[in-house]
């Protein structure tokens, strides 16, 4: 006798009123209607790689103002969490870890000013990722958090794809703007990354013939 399991669909989460009015004050835009950012809102909790959402006003975290030497002040900040990202590259399946994207529009003049950096929020050297070394220097060693993240956390270096995420930021579609930025934490180009992709863990993947 089979038993065959009904598929029962996953409940949808409860978004805290709280953080849907931070969600419409934060995507505020001329071109998007307060209906099409609750719908956004929506989406992008839904989105398959989506795992937290939380809002902060505050400074970026020392290590990128100091690296960056820029001002420290006080702006609001969407901070997105992802699942463990993965690269597939020539026939290995790497573990990055898991990410924190830090999105802003307004500089603190209160004008559109796109701006993004990003996490690797695993342990360091862990066996699912993590921010790894690119020397064996000990303690002063610079961390990277991905192959085309200059530290970590740091902005993300990319040939394509920069132009549309900012466009989509400014336009407070975050949706659109998280789909590219997932897609390019998933992504290695082999020519000129900051860190090799190698010094992350991989397991093979099988050949199929």
């Amino acid at each position: 006798m089979f038993f065959h399991k009904k598929q029962v669909p996953a409940p949808k989460p409860t978004i805290p009123p709280e953080t849907i009015e931070r969600y419409v004050t934060f995507t505020k835009s001329p071109t998007r209607t307060k209906d099409e950012r609750l719908q956004d809102l929506k989406l992008l909790i839904e989105l398959p790689n989506v795992t937290t959402l939380a809002f902060y006003n505050g400074t970026l975290p020392d290590e990128y103002i100091m690296s960056n030497e820029i001002d420290p002040v006080n702006i609001d900040w969407l901070l997105i969490g992802t699942k463990l990202v993965t690269i597939r590259h020539v026939h290995y399946l790497y573990f990055i870890g898991e990410f924190l994207v830090y999105i802003s529009r307004l500089n603190s003049d209160g004008n559109i000013s796109p701006s993004l950096y990003i996490e690797n929020v695993t342990p360091p050297n862990s066996a699912y990722g993590g921010p790894r070394q690119r020397s064996a220097e000990g303690n002063d060693a610079e961390y990277y958090g991905h192959p085309h993240i200059n530290g970590n956390p740091s902005s993300f270096c990319m040939k394509e794809g920069s132009a549309e995420i900012n466009y989509a930021i400014a336009e407070g579609n975050i949706p659109a703007a998280f789909d590219l930025i997932d897609e390019a934490l998933h992504s290695f180009g082999p020519h000129q990354p900051f860190c090799h992709i190698n010094f992350w863990p991989a397991v093979p993947l099988i050949q199929r013939r």
